[in-house]
């Protein structure tokens, strides 16, 4: 299934769709017409992409159905705009990162001296797939290390005699 043009909203294109699903059946089971289902989507709508509420009126059915989702879509829009954040952070962290090297190829002007000046550590933030990773490998050489360690050499558990 093709995805539409990315629209600019402030919650992800897969809540938006959820929504939309959520008010088609809601709708459908009050019994709403087709044009009272499409006034609540094109309000939601909007709402999701000012972030106000529109100046037209809702009346009924359709006032219902939008009061009933509104704590769950804001619930979404902070959700969607901490990890907006959250990617912000990281994508600033990942150019403060960059090699040493390719920073020095970058500055010409500076001269070689002031290159060389201490410079603060960059602290780089892993993203939990990484930090994950990262554990992983650890706790595997630690096996490793753990069972070459387990028997003296010459002996192996299988050989006991007791």
């Amino acid at each position: 299934m093709k995805r539409q043009k990315k629209q600019n909203l402030s919650v992800s294109q897969n809540f938006y769709d959820g929504i939309m699903a959520r008010i088609d059946s809601s709708m459908k089971a009050v019994r709403a017409t087709q044009e009272e289902t499409y006034q609540v989507k094109a309000y939601i709508y909007e709402y999701l992409r000012d972030g106000k509420a529109p100046g037209r009126r809702l009346e009924g059915r359709q006032l219902l159905t939008v009061m009933l989702l509104k704590a769950e879509i804001e619930k979404a829009i902070a959700r969607s705009a901490k990890a907006r954040q959250r990617s912000r952070r990281r994508k600033e962290a990942a150019v403060a990162a960059t090699p040493a090297e390719a920073l020095s190829t970058i500055r010409t002007d500076e001269p070689e001296e002031e290159a060389e000046a201490e410079e603060a550590p960059v602290t780089v933030m892993l993203n939990r797939r990484q930090r994950r990773l990262r554990e992983m490998a650890l706790r595997r050489m630690a096996r490793k290390s753990a069972q070459k360690n387990c028997c003296p050499s010459g002996r192996s558990l299988a050989g006991s005699s007791r």
